[in-house]
């Protein structure tokens, strides 16, 4: 009996393993760092990190919203509702705008987005009756909600950073003062348009049939006796929100809440809100990474905690430089090796069986080491210990973790790990590692960038090692370490100079005497052409031995590593016929900037390119399946950083500059053998109403498949790739197949095994 409950909980293991449909986009957003919310009915519709979800306060249902379920864009900015419309409207950082009703239906305006207005930048959205204005840079954009279309555009040629429409006259707040144009008049005309007064405003709210307006210091109301903005409450604020009868403004340390133009109340309490709003007798604060959370005001007018902050399990953030498996395991550090002074906050999480895991970081490990903690570059996993795990960082050196706990950082006083500048006021600010990677005897290796010796290795006895190599000697930017097939390293250094480095240590880091080191920075190929390419920037071994290699020139192969130390080594680059009656040929990829490369279970790549989204091609490079870009596909990002894949469903993760996104392909890793046990065929039963793959793993490489009706006719045939195939549920004249049971019988390429698997269609 035990062994039968066991055995059915590993099939739905592996169902769940597999649960993404093949030709699948799945996006994984970060749903952290609440920062706006609107209450809309029984729905909080929060934003967080740019990302949408809405939470029911009925059921604490949490639904989210993306490109691969509804939205049509990436990274929103502004979210606001129409009460008498019952519609959302979304504006995103690029001016896309969707409209979202209260059936999840969406409608799109891109003429914004798509307009060569200059200076397009968005500062604010405030709505007015059934209208949305934008304030921008150039001006003001008017949307009528209704018509869901652009109905003005104003062009003031100055910043604007709020506009609102009262009493027949917009209203707009710029860096020169409070500038107004009569409705009456062609305010497409700047000569329409007059100053009214100096006073700063950074943001316009109708309430109570008045308008009100938050400076650098009050919130004012306007006084049409006057025409002037009178001072209501003194304050900072920083947020400003209106939400069913309550105009709330607030900082840190003080709220106002008004519920009549005239009435409010004031509650003197800390805080980390970044926004509040009411419904139904709750009110719901933004705490950044601490979520959404609901609030009531208890007998000493005091906000205190009425339903638990709510966080959507997701990555901590959208950074996705460094992705590495280790199994089922997804590996992300999130920081950037970068001179441009971007400082990403430390950022390491895993993903595994549908949930994150995010490790402790910012202030928690700065209070520790009394540093600030930023750009963690790579992660590694001890082999030996799943809770173990140790992070880089491109300033500050090594960090290691716990059960996602931070136990200790390595830097130049502890280890053998080195600063660039040791005279430095700070010189722990300048221990530059990355590359972090274990060997196959549980060594941790790494890259120490800008000093003599870039090698360093954390052996697995806790004592410190290193290798000294002339060649990549203060090399700024060495990113990543490879162990082949054959126990060599590998090392990119990506720039100045850009170069490749392959070192044989013969298995023993102490014994640096047979160590052979070969660094090349340029590339000849088989037609005796040379590159110098500037960046170098990664490299993958695939299942014949060969090594692919990425540069800002394009794709390049090493086809014999064995011959790499040779004076006329050369590389090959890969030869796609034109297919047009000559016999001209074109190289691969030429002069497209390769930033990342994964082999997947059928040895065919996956290449991801510097603005020009992603690329499959075959096994030997001449056929390209497919090209995703942000034109054709759901991918966040034409800008590819990393791409890992788990050769157990053939998941290709993809981490851009906007994310993390993954497509469900087929090939998986193949088995050694055929058991009937491990082939899976998924959806079983095929229901009426699915029209995508029917995926076959568990299989051998190039194993043969056949499938045939019930009566023995055969109704398509083909081979695996890797250890998966699929079938689109057509014959071969393309006709869906009728409702029956069919058999799929799989054999090893040579024939010597087979198993028969059924799959069942339903009318």
């Amino acid at each position: 009996m035990k062994r039968i409950i066991l055995s059915i909980i590993a099939f739905f293991y592996f169902i769940c393993l597999f649960a993404q449909k093949t030709g699948s986009w799945h996006i994984y957003a970060s749903y952290h760092n609440a920062t706006a919310n609107v209450p809309v009915e029984n729905k909080i519709y929060t934003l967080c990190n740019g990302n949408l979800f809405a939470y029911h306060t009925t059921d604490s249902e949490i639904i989210t919203y993306d490109k691969t379920t509804s939205l049509n864009d990436y990274n929103i900015i502004f979210v606001d509702y129409n009460k008498s419309l019952e519609k959302i409207i979304l504006i995103y950082e690029n001016g896309n705008i969707d409209f979202l009703n209260l059936n999840d239906e969406i409608t799109n305006l891109s003429y914004l987005k798509e307009s060569d207005i200059q200076n397009k930048k968005i500062n604010n959205l405030s709505l007015s009756g059934n209208k949305a204005f934008l304030a921008t840079d150039f001006g003001i954009v008017t949307i009528n909600m209704e018509k869901e279309e652009i109905s003005n555009t104003y062009n003031l040629d100055q910043q604007v950073f709020s506009a609102i429409e009262w009493n027949n006259t917009i209203y707009a707040a710029t860096e020169n003062g409070i500038y107004t144009g009569k409705i009456s008049d062609n305010l497409l005309d700047k000569n329409n348009w007059s100053k009214s007064n100096d006073t700063k405003i950074k943001c316009f709210k109708i309430f109570d049939n008045q308008l009100f307006a938050t400076g650098n210091s009050y919130l004012y109301k306007y006084d049409e006796q006057t025409s002037s903005f009178q001072s209501v409450v003194k304050g900072n604020f920083t947020f400003t929100s209106l939400a069913n009868n309550r105009l709330i403004v607030g900082n840190n340390q003080l709220i106002y809440i008004f519920s009549k133009a005239n009435e409010y109340n004031k509650i003197t309490q800390q805080n980390s809100f970044k926004e509040l709003t009411y419904a139904n007798g709750i009110y719901w604060a933004c705490q950044e990474y601490n979520g959404l959370q609901g609030f009531k005001i208890n007998a000493s007018n005091q906000l205190e905690s009425a339903v638990e902050a709510i966080i959507p399990n997701s990555p901590i953030r959208d950074y996705t430089y460094y992705l590495k498996y280790q199994g089922n395991r997804l590996l992300i550090a999130g920081g950037l090796h970068n001179y441009n002074e971007i400082y990403n906050p430390g950022t390491a999480m895993y993903y595994e069986d549908n949930k994150w895991t995010n490790f402790e970081d910012g202030s928690k490990i700065t209070s520790q080491t009394k540093m600030n903690y930023e750009n963690t570059t790579s992660i590694a996993q001890d082999p030996n210990d799943p809770d173990h795990h140790f992070v880089s960082a491109a300033g500050t050196g090594l960090y290691e973790f716990k059960n996602g706990k931070f136990i200790k950082q390595y830097n130049y006083k502890n280890s053998n790990l080195q600063t660039i500048l040791p005279n430095d006021i700070n010189p722990f600010y300048y221990v530059r590692i990355s590359g972090t990677t274990y060997d196959h005897e549980g060594n941790l290796w790494m890259l120490n960038n800008e000093v003599d010796t870039i090698i360093k290795i954390y052996k697995k006895d806790g004592s410190w090692s290193k290798i000294y190599c002339e060649n990549i000697k203060k090399n700024p930017t060495c990113d990543f370490i490879m162990f082949d097939s054959k126990n060599r390293v590998w090392i990119n250094s990506r720039r100045m100079p850009g170069g490749l480095l392959c070192l044989n240590y013969n298995g023993t880091i102490d014994n640096t005497a047979d160590d052979i080191a070969t660094f090349k920075t340029q590339i000849i190929n088989q037609d005796g052409t040379t590159y110098n390419p500037e960046e170098f920037y990664c490299m993958a071994e695939d299942k014949t031995g060969t090594i692919w290699i990425g540069t800002n020139l394009g794709l390049f192969v090493i086809s014999d590593p064995d011959q790499y130390g040779n004076n006329d080594f050369q590389f090959t680059q890969i030869k796609v016929p034109r297919n047009d009656g000559t016999n001209f040929a074109d190289y691969l990829l030429n002069g497209i900037a390769i930033t990342a490369i994964a082999v997947d279970g059928g040895n065919r790549k996956w290449i991801g390119t510097s603005n020009n989204g992603i690329y499959l091609v075959s096994s030997d490079g001449i056929e390209t399946i497919h090209h995703f870009t942000t034109k054709n596909s759901p991918i966040l990002s034409d800008n590819i950083y990393s791409i890992a894949i788990n050769d157990n469903t053939g998941e290709i993760m993809i981490g851009t500059d906007k994310g993390l996104v993954s497509y469900a392909a087929e090939a998986t890793e193949p088995e050694q053998s055929l058991k009937k046990n491990n082939v899976l065929v998924y959806p079983n039963p095929v229901k009426p109403d699915y029209n995508g793959y029917i995926t076959i793993k568990g299989l051998t490489d190039n194993a043969v498949i056949k499938i045939t009706s019930s009566t023995g006719q055969l109704v398509y045939s083909g081979t695996s790739v890797g250890g998966g195939f699929t079938w689109n549920g057509r014959d071969a004249q393309g006709r869906r197949v009728a409702s029956g049971v069919y058999h799929i019988i799989s054999s090893t390429e040579t024939g010597t095994e087979s198993v028969v698997s059924k799959i069942v269609f339903i009318k």
